[in-house]
Parts: structure tokens; sequence; C-alpha cells
């Protein structure tokens, strides 16, 4: 069995979209977890419209972490509630998962809003990055496989992180597993804080994070301000 785990904070608008995404694949051995953090609009009255398991949330760290400790199947996929599947993109993506036998792995992008400009950003900005630094710097960001023998061997998402919880897990794992970045699988993501925040800005504020854990190792004084609503409101 698959399962997956969704953390959510009043995801209403993008949640749906996931969800149905999920429900069209060719997969049905599944089961989906959706670790909502006390969301005020239908969240979670829309996961449980489509079957789906619900628990409690909190910050990304605990959500995730809540989830998984509800998981039954022993491979875990984290989603982020704004993505969008393409079709059958669950057996491609566990077929290379394991046919390079691989503990932990992330997945490339493709733009949700379908936007040129924004397709050519996040292959510049994310998926030619993090495949040149696969085994020199791995990274774990959103829709992320994991073995749960692994997930539970490293003990999950360190919950004293207040940012970077999915860099720092899959950091420990290389230590003593094996991480890659899928090359046949590209989800849809939301560019909704760059557009939000501004590409500029953004891009910068994340070029910032990077450096700083280089330097100074994870946060977990929150000594800088990571912009993001779970932060904001818990």
């Amino acid at each position: 069995m698959l399962s997956i785990v969704i953390p959510t904070l009043n995801e209403e608008e993008y949640l749906p979209g996931l969800l149905n995404s999920i429900k069209e694949q060719n997969f049905n051995d599944l089961e989906i977890i959706v670790s909502d953090a006390g969301s005020k609009d239908k969240t979670a009255e829309i996961a449980k419209k489509y079957g789906c398991k619900v628990v409690k949330g909190g910050l990304p760290s605990v959500g995730k972490n809540n989830g998984a400790k509800k998981a039954k199947g022993n491979i875990i996929v984290f989603m982020d509630a704004d993505m969008k599947l393409n079709r059958n993109e669950l057996k491609t993506a566990l077929k290379e998962f394991r046919v390079r036998e691989l503990d932990v792995a992330i997945v490339q992008y493709r733009s949700l809003e379908k936007n040129f400009w924004g397709n050519v950003a996040v292959h510049l900005l994310y998926n030619i990055p993090v495949i040149i630094l696969e085994n020199i710097l791995p990274h774990g960001v959103g829709f992320m496989l994991v073995k749960k023998e692994i997930f539970e061997k490293f003990g999950g998402f360190d919950e004293q992180l207040f940012w970077a919880e999915d860099h720092d897990f899959v950091r420990r794992v290389v230590k003593n597993g094996k991480y890659g970045v899928l090359r046949n699988v590209k989800p849809f993501c939301s560019l909704r804080r760059f557009e939000k925040g501004g590409w500029i800005k953004v891009s910068a504020q994340y070029l910032f994070y990077e450096i700083y854990v280089l330097i100074f190792g994870f946060d977990k004084k929150r000594r800088i301000n990571y912009d993001l609503d779970f932060y904001k409101k818990h």
C-alpha cells in the first residue's frame, strides 16, 4: 500500500484539484491522510468528502509526522496541497523509485498555472539546481517519497525546526541511505508564493536560506523569519 500525506491549512481552493488528480490515477492501493492545522475554511470537510483520513496537523514538520504515524503503507508520499498530478504519475514515480533502489526521493516540477515563463522559472530555479546538486547537497521539497522503515529509522522530520525540515531530513538519510531526484516525474505545483511576494524577492529569500543553512546549520531558534502561513498562525 501507498500512503499519501498532505499537510494543510486553509487549502479549500487547491485541495480539490490535488485530490481529483489522485483519484484519477491508475492506482488503487493507496490511502490519503490530510494533516490539517486547524483550517477555518472547508479544507477538512473537503478532505472527508473525498474519503481522506483527517488527523491533527500544525507546523509542517508536525503535520507530516502526525500523518506518517497513521500511515499503513510501506512507502509514504508527502505532497503539498497546491499540487496536481499528471495521469499515471504515481505508478511512474514508484517504478523509478524502486528501479533505482532509492530510500528517499524528490521530484521535478511544472507550473500549475501553466504559464510559459513560470515553467521556465521553475526549470531554471528549481529543476536544474536540484539535479546538479543531487549528489552534493540533497534537497527535500514538497513531493517526497520515502520508505516508511527509513522514515521511522531516522525519526521523521525534526519538529524543532521552523523551516527546511524536509532538507534536514534527506540530509540525515543520505548518510546511511540512498537519495535521488526522479527524472520521469514532473507534477504541477503552484507558484502562488512567488506571485504574491514577487519573483526577485522570494528567489532572494530562498537563496539567503540556502546560504544560512550552509554557514549556520538548520534554524532551531527561529533566528530568521521564514515567510509561511503555517508559522504566522501557530
